[in-house]
């Protein structure tokens, strides 16, 4: 099966809307039939199929697209069209639980010691205290000491460095008299 792709009808276009389908899905197309009417940043144009096949719509009447982005298929019929309608609430779902099994402290804690008993060399060297307050150093002199008055966002590889280099990162105001400086006491 062959993606059909929004495509660039002009220079500056960036995105597409898909106005109407001028074939309907499952129809068989030909070579240079026109498939379907799309606004552009400039005009409303219409685009011709490049090959044969059985056209399965992905995006509907409605739809913006990126120009690239998958609209639809050409196939020679024989194969079963691709499921493509996830519906929003079945991805959210399973986004869910995949946040809740992140969030799971029980596997948190599991995760961390395959991460530790896989890459126990590099871990160490990562979550050494000299390391983690060389790189709280840098946060609390580079930062702050350039009147940046924010948050900065650390990603740390588990909870034990985000406490340390939280930790560390707090020595470090204190020692600069940011806290002070700052209202942070």
């Amino acid at each position: 099966m062959a993606d059909v792709s929004m495509p660039r009808l002009s220079d500056s276009m960036e995105e597409g809307t898909i106005l109407k389908w001028l074939k309907s899905d499952g129809d068989e197309v030909k070579r240079g039939e026109e498939l379907v009417e799309i606004e552009t940043d400039k005009a409303n144009m219409t685009y011709e199929a490049d090959s044969d096949g059985t056209l399965t719509i992905v995006a509907k009447e409605g739809d913006t697209l990126p120009v690239g982005e998958t609209i639809a298929r050409l196939g020679d019929g024989s194969e079963p069209p691709e499921d493509t309608s996830a519906d929003e609430e079945e991805m959210e779902a399973i986004l869910d639980d995949a946040m809740a099994e992140i969030d799971d402290p029980t596997k948190q804690a599991a995760l961390e010691k395959k991460l530790e008993k896989e890459f126990a060399r590099e871990y160490h060297l990562i979550t050494r205290d000299d390391r983690l307050e060389s790189i709280a150093k840098d946060l609390v002199e580079h930062f702050l000491g350039r009147g940046f008055q924010g948050k900065a966002m650390v990603v740390c590889i588990d909870n034990l460095v985000k406490g340390a280099a939280g930790q560390a990162v707090q020595n470090f105001n204190v020692a600069f008299g940011f806290d002070e400086r700052l209202g942070l006491n």
